[in-house]
């Protein structure tokens, strides 16, 4: 039996990632399908009307359709409203890949099923955004319009309508082109095709610059930076507490603060009540999906999003757009600056990404998701040894090559990011703009009292944090040293002498440092520059780590722990609980750093990034 168990387990092992993906693409595929539907299909008396069905071919060599396209015919004919006054339909699609145009093939299947009603054919159209640019005119006259594809495909349709019609958009309908477990082979290879799809339209080059724009942005560089409209732009939610979260809203208020009209894009932008009393201007980005991936909303760099940030930029009269994460909206964020030819600065928050060492073989998982979500190309450079460590990297990599400039808080990750090949990296420190009293004397108690506050997630090592505080009240009792543990649940109960307070926002966390002694970060080789620590600083405590790149970036602010293990950071607190005067000067030197990335210094140093780069030229790396 011992030698059979591994035997069986590879197997096994294979048919619940097989499983997994069927069932996360049935999921994508039953969310699109609702996506993107109009306001009003139909007749104002709740008529169907003057139908449309429009059918988008896929490459087809001929003569006989090939099975997708079959498939795609055989939904557009279940989709027809018996009720409708009269239908028509609407084939598209050009000699992609034969000499015959796909739509005069889609029509021939349709007569071989039956199908005897008007036909309309659009045979010159060569993609997806052809395919729907040149039916316009075929449509335009019906009151009820269903687009027909794989779902994923006709949600991206869907958006190109929308964005290029908005009243025609209104009168979309839902088509019968999902049904669960139907073509359930095809459903993961049509998210694939359609990363392929927006791979291949993704503007790497500078493309055209509208004339108004290049106008405005070469005003803007004439005139200085006496006032700009930065529009930030976040992934996460405000609701989470996380280090890019914090950096957005001292930025934010840095920039406010230095005269500039901010505009924060996020997607629960106006759950920020900090920057909506600072006259930062909010507007929340919806999900494109209702699930969750790892608490994180799944927002799309598809045609609806880009349409949306497009307009908000319009609007707030953008002129320099920051990004702060790496996923679907940042991504779309870029890409619209530059098509608007707007300069853009991406700041990375962590470049060290870890996945688990057993989970090698998500790497092309990963790298698909992500091409879906963002259309940008995952990069061909090994960047760390494991392959999921390397890809997740490469995410990062993958958005800072759409930035005109990265910026990495710390110098020890602008190496890294050099080392991975993008030549345009400056080091910005993160900022603390919270309006603070003067720094509060250290407390006088007897307890040593220190703050744990970040995410509940594994790179963060709150297990380390927890066992050393466990040993702490071992050797030196309960009452010694006080945590106060801030950032998510714990499913045990805590150790004695730590106060667990959830999540909390940043304001609480500034009121637990003021009660401290010392912040804790027993992260080791993921952070790059904690905001913890910036926030520590800002109120003139220094920091304990277990890193020692940490210990090397912060100086004299931080106290490293004795080894990066429980035991290790357990001594450097026994110590300090011992002999305060081991603060005193680490106390003084998160003062002088702390003054040195002031929230005025910090938006000084944005106005001189943003002059250097308001020029024609685009991108910080080739692709």
């Amino acid at each position: 039996m011992r030698i059979r168990r591994p035997l069986l387990a590879a197997p096994l092992a294979l048919g619940a990632v097989v499983a997994g993906v069927l069932a996360a693409s049935e999921l994508v595929h039953r969310v699109a399908s609702t996506r993107g539907l109009g306001r009003s299909p139909g007749r104002p008396d709740g008529s169907v009307g003057r139908e449309a069905v429009v059918v988008l071919g896929f490459g087809d060599t001929g003569p006989r359709a090939n099975r997708i396209n079959r498939y795609r015919v055989d939904e557009a004919l279940r989709s027809m409203d018996p009720r409708a006054a009269s239908t028509a339909l609407v084939l598209c699609g050009g000699s992609v890949m034969g000499d015959e145009p796909e739509a005069r093939i889609l029509a021939r299947y349709a007569r071989e099923r039956g199908y005897s009603g008007p036909v309309v054919l659009e045979e010159t159209s060569r993609s997806t955004r052809e395919n729907v640019a040149h039916a316009i005119p075929l449509i335009e006259d019906a009151d009820t319009i269903r687009i027909v594809s794989d779902s994923v495909h006709a949600e991206e349709a869907r958006g190109y309508l929308r964005a290029a019609r908005p009243d025609l958009a209104d009168r979309l309908a839902h088509a019968e082109e999902y049904r669960v477990g139907e073509v359930t082979w095809m459903k993961p290879l049509a998210i694939v095709v359609a990363g392929l799809r927006r791979l291949r339209a993704h503007p790497h080059d500078g493309g055209h610059v509208p004339k108004a724009h290049a106008r405005h942005r070469q005003a803007g560089y004439l005139r200085g930076v006496s006032s700009f409209r930065p529009l930030l732009v976040m992934d996460y939610e405000f609701s989470y507490l996380g280090g890019a979260q914090t950096a957005v809203v001292q930025q934010a208020l840095a920039l406010a603060r230095a005269g500039h009209r901010v505009t924060v894009a996020a997607p629960d932008a106006t759950s920020a009540q900090v920057l909506r009393d600072a006259g930062v201007a909010l507007h929340d980005i919806a999900p494109t999906y209702r699930v969750r991936l790892m608490g994180l909303p799944l927002i799309r760099a598809d045609a609806a999003t880009r349409a949306d940030l497009a307009l908000l930029m319009e609007e707030s009269g953008t002129d320099l757009v920051l990004t702060h994460s790496e996923h679907g909206l940042a991504a779309a964020a870029l890409g619209v600056a530059r098509e608007r030819g707007i300069p853009s600065m991406h700041t990375v928050h962590t470049f060290f990404m870890r996945g688990p060492a057993w989970a090698g073989f998500l790497t092309p998982a990963v790298n698909g998701v992500h091409r879906y979500m963002t259309g940008l190309p995952a990069p061909r450079v090994r960047l760390a040894p494991r392959r999921l460590d390397s890809a997740l990297r490469g995410l990062t990599l993958a958005t800072c090559r759409e930035a005109d400039l990265v910026l990495s808080p710390s110098r020890h990750q602008a190496v890294a990011l050099r080392d991975a090949g993008l030549p345009a990296v400056e080091v910005l420190s993160n900022t603390s703009s919270a309006t603070r009293a003067e720094p509060a004397p250290l407390p006088a108690g007897d307890a040593l009292r220190l703050v744990w506050a970040a995410r509940f997630a594994p790179e963060k090592r709150l297990r380390v944090m927890l066992d050393a505080m466990a040993l702490v009240a071992e050797r030196a009792g309960p009452g010694a040293v006080h945590l106060d543990l801030a950032g998510g649940d714990l499913q045990a109960p805590a150790p004695a002498g730590v106060t667990l307070h959830g999540r909390v926002l940043t304001t609480e966390v500034t009121a637990l440092l003021r009660g401290a002694h010392a912040a804790v970060v027993t992260s080791l080789g993921f952070d790059n520059q904690p905001m913890i620590a910036m926030e520590a600083f800002a109120e003139g405590r220094p920091v304990i780590v277990s890193d020692p790149v940490l210990a090397a970036e912060f100086g004299d602010a931080a106290l490293l722990a004795a080894d990066a293990d429980a035991a290790g950071l357990a001594e450097a607190i026994l110590r300090l609980a011992r002999d305060r005067r081991l603060l005193d000067a680490p106390v003084d030197a998160a003062a002088r750093l702390a003054a040195s990335v002031a929230p005025a210094a910090h938006a000084r140093a944005l106005e001189d990034a943003f002059l250097r780069i308001a020029s024609p030229r685009r991108g910080s790396a080739s692709a």
